[in-house]
């Protein structure tokens, strides 16, 4: 049976990296998509992580896109395809900023003026999406393509922060070695109830559970504390907002999200909270994965309407 997707390796951004590609289009070419989503994984993980879930989004008339973040999945680790500079977790918040601008502007220009573009993001894909919205850089003409954000349990803060002298220290030493290797005490029971999904977490080739210096730091300073503190207030009004959490992830603070949620002017914006439910929302058994899911397409629906009302006045 065919993938669903179409692999490629596009090489861009503002360095000219490779990154492995995932496309989930509609069935037939001639129908015109109701959206786009632009989709941006964790830390330490990877896009395949997601072939279950994109589906159906297409099955709802929505096209996908999702690339392997630089550090990250076969865009760091395939040895035929991966830049020669390319390594495990060897990154930092201005190139992840520059690749998402990238890949919007890049998606927009393939598929033309007229499809709405949603960005949504999961756990420090979910604080990037937030971050890019309101953090500087800020990437002004491919924020502007953009009709709606989604994030999903955003790194924010740690459930359980690590201690204020452990990241002051972090981070500088990140100005003298930024690509030095760190262990990441993550623990995979955080991440679903299902054993299912946590065994195959913990036995991925792609997923390794260490960072570096510069890419640990810019996610808990520059995207984290950062955005709740001070960057929320440049939020634009205009675009609308879906976060949602777990109230029982160990991973990722569900108390930051509401405080920056909180805090945000946006005219649209809704906060949902999965009571019980660990970090993965979208991998969580007993129902919760299928309502997840259905929540953010159907607020990505109601916001594609909207947009084609307002057009229309």
């Amino acid at each position: 049976m065919a993938a669903p997707y179409k692999e490629a390796w596009i090489t861009g951004s503002h360095d000219n990296s490779p990154f492995y590609t995932r496309t989930y289009d509609l069935p037939d070419a001639q129908v015109r998509p109701k959206a786009h989503l632009i989709f941006i994984h964790g830390f330490i993980e990877h896009i395949g992580r997601y072939s279950s879930i994109f589906p159906s989004w297409v099955e709802r008339g929505i096209t996908v896109f999702a690339f392997d973040q630089r550090g990250f999945g076969l865009t760091a680790t395939d040895k035929d395809n991966k830049s020669t500079k390319a390594s495990y977790s060897k990154t930092s918040w201005k190139d992840q900023m520059e690749d998402i601008s990238f890949f919007i502007l890049r998606e927009r220009e393939r598929l033309g003026p007229s499809i709405p573009f949603f960005l949504m993001g999961h756990s420090m894909g979910g604080g990037e999406v937030l971050g890019f919205v309101c953090a500087p850089p800020v990437h002004v003409k491919a924020l502007g393509e953009l009709k709606g954000i989604i994030a999903s349990a955003p790194m924010l803060r740690e459930t359980k922060p690590s201690p204020v002298w452990q990241v002051f220290l972090g981070g500088q030493l990140a100005k003298l070695l930024p690509h030095k290797e760190v262990p990441v005490p993550l623990n995979s029971a955080d991440l679903s109830h299902d054993p299912v999904v946590v065994e195959k977490y913990d036995n991925d080739p792609l997923v390794r559970k260490f960072g570096t210096l510069k890419g640990v730091t810019d996610m808990l300073n520059q995207k984290g504390a950062a955005l709740v503190d001070k960057h929320y207030v440049n939020w634009p009004e205009r675009l609308p907002l879906l976060i949602l959490h777990g109230d029982a992830d160990g991973s990722t603070s569900p108390r930051a999200s509401k405080e920056f949620f909180d805090k945000l002017k946006a005219k649209v914006k809704h906060y949902s909270s999965y009571p019980g439910a660990y970090h993965e929302i979208h991998n969580e058994p007993g129902g919760v994965s299928d309502k997840s899911i259905n929540e953010c397409i159907s607020w990505v629906e109601v916001q594609t309407s909207n947009s084609q009302e307002q057009q229309k006045l």
